[in-house]
């Protein structure tokens, strides 16, 4: 007769040779969409199709992941798995401790390896603390245990390796920032009766940082913090979306045609923009700490200049640019409740011209289909900002509650974003 462990086995190993076959047939049909993608409208027609491929190999993997273990270890049992959860905070806390102690530059590249006792040296840390962190960091392939007590670098550890790289201002505003939000969530909820504060100034955010708002706090208190969330959304951002002119066509507005961006950051679409398109004036809106930083100026083309504005502005505030033909919101609402998205849009709105101005809408779109590191995503700006990324019927409310005449005329669901074109009725 088979033991439990046994008939758990075999029950085990079915599971995990029925996953292998779906990820099979879903990676197969990502590769195959994306080889069929040749030019901008089949972008446009199999850009969602071959996503939904995507995020179900990536749903597959990670339910494969938590079935198979590593070689050596017993298996796992369910008050494991639960506490292993519970743990989890740890594995940022050791990389928010690599990141400080810059462990990433200590380690020597090139295929070598770094002892803890060196690491010691140089840092002046605990070895036992060194060892601890490190270990915790390789079991998730940021460095590797070469030899015990020797590490090396893995392809992770060294993008975290460039001081400037999107990711590690990315990681290192996760593991600081939003780590302590997180952290401040669960008793906000419990406050509000676990439904969302009214407004981003009640968010997890502004409790654990004793602040009325996260942006103020970054241009006007923590410069520090506030530039390396600048340079981790300029990155995280560019990477999310596909450009918004694979679906807008900015060939054809006329010469001269205004398009501003607003909360563009420093610029970078923007500059992209211009240089695309040469018919095209494009003015750069932001926060001044922002758009005029001290260090690391963006460089301007020659063919650009004069073509290319850097204004410093708030959005909630009027919007000084009138009769624009095109106004650009991307990756900005996502980071707004409902109630600061419509101050927003009725401030553009304001300075639109009826039947000619046209606003553009890149952000996050809410969908059943999506991985964890979406859910994940989700409620990590949830604890920042108090909002969560929107369906398309609920884009489209929130458009027509924002400002009399304010429509969705067209839109594209593109991985997992979405782009509106919203245009303004004539008002009799």
């Amino acid at each position: 007769m088979s033991s439990p462990m046994s008939v758990t086995s075999c029950e085990q190993l079915s599971k995990v040779e029925r996953l292998v076959f779906l990820i099979s047939q879903y990676a197969t049909l990502y590769v195959e969409g994306s080889h069929k993608i040749g030019n901008q409208e089949e972008q446009k027609t199999l850009g969602s199709q071959i996503q939904e491929h995507a995020d179900q190999v990536a749903n597959l993997c990670g339910e494969l992941a938590r079935l198979i273990q590593k070689p050596g270890q017993s298996v796992q049992t369910t008050e494991d798995g639960i506490l292993e959860t519970a743990m989890a905070y740890t594995k940022s806390t050791a990389l928010a401790i690599a990141l400080d102690m810059n462990f990433f530059e200590h380690v020597k590249p090139g295929g070598t390896s770094t002892t803890v006792d060196e690491l010691a040296q140089v840092t002046g840390a605990s070895e036992k603390l060194i060892k601890n962190v490190m270990r915790i960091c390789a079991d998730s392939s940021i460095f590797k245990e070469v030899t015990t007590g020797a590490f090396g670098h893995t392809e992770r550890s060294l993008l975290l390796r460039e001081r400037d790289s999107y990711v590690r201002a990315y990681s290192g505003y996760l593991v600081d920032d939003a780590h302590m939000a997180g952290a401040f969530l669960p008793g906000v909820l419990r406050e509000h009766g676990f439904q969302p504060p009214p407004d981003r100034k009640q968010s997890a955010f502004c409790k654990a940082f004793n602040v009325s708002d996260p942006y103020d706090y970054y241009h006007s208190t923590d410069l520090v913090r506030g530039a390396r969330f600048d340079r981790a959304m300029q990155g995280n951002h560019a990477i999310q979306h596909h450009p918004i002119d694979l679906v807008i066509s900015f060939d054809k507005l006329p010469f001269g045609a205004v398009v501003v961006d607003v909360g563009a950051g420093r610029g970078h679409n923007a500059l992209r923009l211009a240089t695309k398109f040469p018919h095209l004036t494009v003015v750069v809106q932001d926060h001044e700490n922002v758009i005029f930083p001290e260090e690391d100026q963006l460089d301007i083309p020659p063919p650009v200049e004069g073509r290319i504005q850097f204004l410093p502005h708030d959005y909630f505030d009027e919007q000084p640019i009138k009769d624009a033909d095109v106004y650009i919101l991307s990756n900005i609402l996502m980071d707004n409740p409902d109630s600061d998205c419509k101050r927003i849009l009725s401030r553009i709105a304001t300075a639109m011209t009826p039947n000619k101005s046209k606003l553009v809408i890149c952000d996050k779109l809410d969908s059943e289909a999506r991985p964890v590191h979406h859910q994940m995503s989700e409620l990590h700006i949830f604890s920042c900002f108090n909002s969560w990324s929107r369906s398309i019927d609920e884009w489209r409310r929130l458009i027509t509650e924002s400002a009399d005449g304010l429509a969705v005329d067209r839109f594209w669901e593109i991985g997992s974003g979405v782009v509106l074109e919203i245009g303004l009725m004539g008002r009799l």
